[in-house]
């Protein structure tokens, strides 16, 4: 499956090699020219050649819950 990942930060990575050793093609997006990510694009590009999508947001559930 080909995967692309939106955020290079330690979660996408982590799940990018995770599903790259799995066998799955990833490809990573970023909105940060400067990410440090090994392979990069931009997120536009990756979502609309590659058929998922997951994003690694910067805060936790609680977080997220506290924004209503």
């Amino acid at each position: 499956m080909k995967i692309g990942i939106i955020g290079t930060g330690r979660m996408g990575q982590a799940l990018g090699v995770r599903w790259a050793r799995a066998g799955h093609r990833v490809l990573f997006g970023s909105p940060l020219r400067s990410s440090s990510a090994p392979t990069t694009r931009q997120p536009r590009q990756s979502s609309w050649t590659w058929p998922r999508i997951s994003g690694s947001p910067a805060w936790t559930l609680a977080d997220w819950r506290r924004r209503g």
